[in-house]
């Protein structure tokens, strides 16, 4: 894979995102986003402000030592829950017809015809369309902050990084439905198909998996919880007991493992999990916070795989 070509290919696919109308759309949804989100945010943290100037009052006359006070990220939190909601709609509309658009135009076959190899075909497209979303989603970002400024909210250096981790947690969800998209767009011989396979995969994964590996819908996975050995009244024997706490603690295990395996494979899931950590300071880090994040990244990053490995196989006429 040769830099030079790798940087020409993916320049070219950036301008062209930068210069689409589907950009413009983009970059439109997300300063909506920032609006309705710092709107619920700076209502949540001027609530929060004004709870602690009077309980500050009570605190120090009791015992003189004060409390810290709410954190900037209230004034943030809604903006990138929203962002994590709406973002998979934006990934996909980002990269689904990244490769049919030149199948269907016959460009690919004469983009193959010179001197250039397949991966750098597709990883320069994917890395035009990562960069186009970085850029969108830091000039949102920027303004935010200058927002912050403008009503003369400072954040602490804390609160920048965990500002802009969820800024970066975001965007990871973004590019993994951007990436889930192009591996479609691969597949598929025309961009409906792409379109409506990105969207059957994302339904599939943000309602059905959820419904079925939490609460009432895993027993249809798993079954129905043990009965108790006995009802009220009956003597139960101490091997009948035995038994049914082991049953008990047997099925709990596999209804932990269903539920586990579907927030591994539900990206949004993922994304509201560690989002929540890093926007919450003073609350402890869950214990399955690694596995989150490496489920999160693994992802985009097994999509994009084999989007490449499909491309450099697939029969181009």
């Amino acid at each position: 894979m040769r830099a030079g070509v790798l940087g020409t290919i993916a320049g070219k696919e950036f301008r062209d995102h930068v210069r689409s109308r589907r950009f413009h759309l983009f970059l439109g949804v997300m300063l909506v986003i920032v609006v309705a989100g710092m709107v619920t945010g700076a209502a949540q943290y001027s609530a929060d402000l004004a709870a602690y100037a009077e309980t500050q009052a009570v605190v120090s006359d009791e015992s003189g030592l004060s409390t810290g006070g709410p954190s900037v990220l209230s004034f943030f939190s809604g903006m990138f829950m929203s962002t994590a909601q709406v973002g998979v709609f934006l990934g996909i509309a980002m990269g689904f017809d990244l490769v049919t658009r030149e199948k269907e135009s016959k460009s690919l076959k004469i983009l193959l015809s010179h001197p250039v190899y397949r991966d750098e075909v597709v990883t320069g497209k994917a890395l035009g369309g990562v960069a186009a979303i970085a850029l969108a989603m830091g000039v949102v970002l920027l303004l935010s902050l200058a927002v912050l400024l403008i009503f003369g909210i400072v954040p602490g250096p804390g609160e920048v990084l965990r500002l802009l981790a969820a800024a970066f947690i975001s965007f990871v969800l973004v590019v993994s439905f951007f990436v889930l998209a192009l591996f479609f767009s691969t597949v598929a011989e025309t961009s409906g198909g792409a379109l409506v396979s990105s969207f059957l995969v994302f339904i599939i994964v943000a309602e059905v998996v959820p419904v079925l590996t939490v609460g009432a819908g895993s027993s249809l996975l798993i079954g129905p919880p043990p009965s108790p050995p006995a009802e009220s009244g009956d003597i139960v024997s101490d091997e009948e007991m035995e038994a049914y706490e082991e049953a008990s603690r047997a099925y709990t295990e596999r209804m932990r493992l269903v539920r586990d395996a579907g927030v591994l494979l539900s990206p949004q899931t993922n994304c509201k999990g560690i989002l929540g950590a890093v926007t919450t300071p003073g609350v402890p880090v869950p214990p399955d916070f690694a596995r989150n994040i490496v489920a999160f990244a693994v992802f985009p990053a097994a999509f994009f795989g084999l989007a490449w490995v499909r491309f450099l196989r697939e029969d181009i006429r």
